[in-house]
């Protein structure tokens, strides 16, 4: 069973695209991690499912034309208008929003060598290169960089970021 932490939203289906059961899904995400998939996950009556895609054409920059194992008909397709297309988090790697990014703060930071770094105050949204703003159990201050390759896995339920930093990074 594929559970709700295990998966993020990546896209959403649009309509059917002709009688062969293709159809037109917009993407948050770049097209080559859409192919990289080995499913996308759709909530089947608050099941998330596994589908598994035969064939994926460009449409435009954002939008693809899917081909889905088993639907084969542009009323099977019609099944999945409006739907929200999810993707298993450990096939992607960890991109997020600003806005997404925001929900984390007051989340603790704990590193894999170090333990609990401290907690998440703020994001430092100014430059390129986002950070997070963690303040320790002393009240001092300090950034993280927000960077996929540093981030290991975020656990909503525990309100947990784990993390794998390079040696000395949080005394800069």
């Amino acid at each position: 069973m594929i559970l709700k932490e295990e998966i993020c939203e990546i896209g959403q289906f649009n309509k059917p695209h002709g009688i062969n059961g293709e159809i037109s899904a917009t993407f948050e995400c770049d097209v080559e991690d859409v192919e990289s998939l080995s499913c996308i996950v759709v909530d089947v009556d608050g099941i998330f499912v596994p589908f598994f895609v035969s064939g994926i054409r460009p449409k435009s920059a954002t939008t693809l034309l899917l081909k889905i194992d088993d639907v084969d008909s542009e009323e099977a397709a019609k099944a999945f208008v409006g739907k929200p297309i999810y993707a298993l988090r450990d096939q992607l790697e960890i991109e997020y929003a600003d806005d997404d990014l925001r929900s984390l703060v007051g989340y603790t930071v704990s590193d894999e060598r170090d333990g609990i770094l401290g907690e998440i105050v703020d994001i430092e949204d100014s430059t390129e290169n986002m950070l997070f703003i963690v303040e320790t159990s002393d009240g001092e201050n300090f950034f993280i960089p927000i960077a996929d390759e540093f981030i290991i896995a975020i656990d909503d339920d525990a309100r947990r970021v784990e993390m794998r930093l390079p040696e000395g990074i949080t005394e800069l």
